[in-house]
């Protein structure tokens, strides 16, 4: 038997609801009532997909609460960890998909990719954006004179690389799902986060804003001032454009802490999917600071909200468009699995 400990979306192109969710807040469970010192391993472990992220949220909302020692500069592990999410569907997931023909080999990617380069910034953004004019064929220009979701349009038409040519057969249709213009997920959000976190049980898994329901990704850093995405290829053209950027700058993804309420701590850390927050509460007892409560927000839950932006671009299918609904799964990028279901295959099933 197969336990689905982490869940997974689904998505029902022409149907209200349009995204329905398993997944169950598990840090809760898994965090309350350990020693401080263990809750940023077991964070980590908890969430592989985005470990060091989580982690480094870990330890600074720990540290903020008062409860612990502030890390060293981590720019080094935000940056290593987004740069591989993005080299995942870059250059593995989507050729796999789209043009399977050309996909590259995962291995050798792997070892050549500069993730955790040694040195300072400058070093790893020149190592980096050495290994994408490499590996993708990215123009030099871009890591100059900067880069839109049209320029990266052009670029997939011409090129010849296995991840232009996923891109370039994405393009098309990713330009006709277009996407309400809803304000991106933004750092002053952060004290309504952190209050309603600690305030209204189950809102980490289904979280509303008093503005609405914002998503968060690569299109929404805090360093760009981003507007909203105008449709599907916007998002995923936005990851190529972040990782030029961070080839440029390694350390711009925003991350931070601070004492939201005595012996609460809340973080918050730029991740490959978006905006990532944690908040502890801490309590000391005769062995030492303890774990009262925790909540992680992770942008899934922004992104595969059921009244959120993809869901209201699902709604606008029509029931049997499995490829339009695969497709935006591949713009918002969830960080479990995703199922795809027309009303066609229910029929079936049926």
């Amino acid at each position: 038997m197969t336990v689905d400990l982490a869940g997974h979306v689904e998505l029902r192109p022409g149907r209200r609801p349009a995204v329905v969710s398993t997944r169950a807040e598990l840090a809760p469970r898994l965090l309350n009532g350990v020693a401080v010192q263990e809750a940023p391993r077991r964070a980590a472990a908890l969430f592989t997909l985005c470990a060091p992220a989580h982690a480094l949220a870990a330890h600074e909302a720990i540290a903020a609460a008062g409860a612990g020692e502030a890390l060293a500069p981590a720019t080094v592990s935000l940056f290593g960890s987004t740069v591989r999410e993005h080299l995942l569907r870059l250059c593995h997931d989507w050729p796999r998909r789209h043009a399977p023909a050309a996909a590259l080999d995962l291995a050798a990617l792997a070892a050549a990719a500069p993730l955790w380069a040694p040195g300072d910034d400058a070093g790893r953004g020149a190592a980096l954006a050495g290994w994408l004019r490499r590996w993708l064929d990215l123009p030099a220009g871009w890591f100059t004179q900067g880069v839109d979701a049209d320029a990266v349009a052009d670029w997939c038409r011409s090129a010849a690389s296995p991840t232009a040519l996923a891109l370039r057969t994405m393009h098309t249709r990713a330009t006709t799902l277009a996407t309400p213009a809803v304000a991106p997920l933004a750092l002053a959000a952060l004290p309504e986060i952190g209050r309603r976190l600690g305030d209204e049980p189950g809102w980490a898994l289904r979280p509303r804003l008093d503005a609405g329901v914002p998503d968060t990704g690569p299109w929404s850093r805090a360093a760009d001032g981003a507007a909203a995405p105008r449709h599907a290829w916007d998002r995923i053209a936005s990851r190529v454009i972040d990782l030029v950027r961070l080839a440029a700058d390694p350390a711009r993804l925003a991350h931070g802490a601070m004492l939201s309420a005595a012996g609460v701590g809340l973080a918050w850390a730029e991740t490959a999917r978006g905006l990532l927050v944690h908040r502890v509460r801490v309590e000391r007892d005769a062995a030492g600071w303890r774990v009262a409560d925790y909540r992680v927000l992770a942008p899934t839950e922004w992104n595969f909200h059921p009244e959120g932006v993809l869901a209201r671009t699902l709604q606008a299918l029509a029931p049997d468009d499995a490829g339009g609904a695969e497709l935006l799964a591949d713009a918002f990028d969830p960080c479990v699995p995703v199922r795809c279901r027309p009303m066609n295959e229910e029929t079936a099933d049926a």
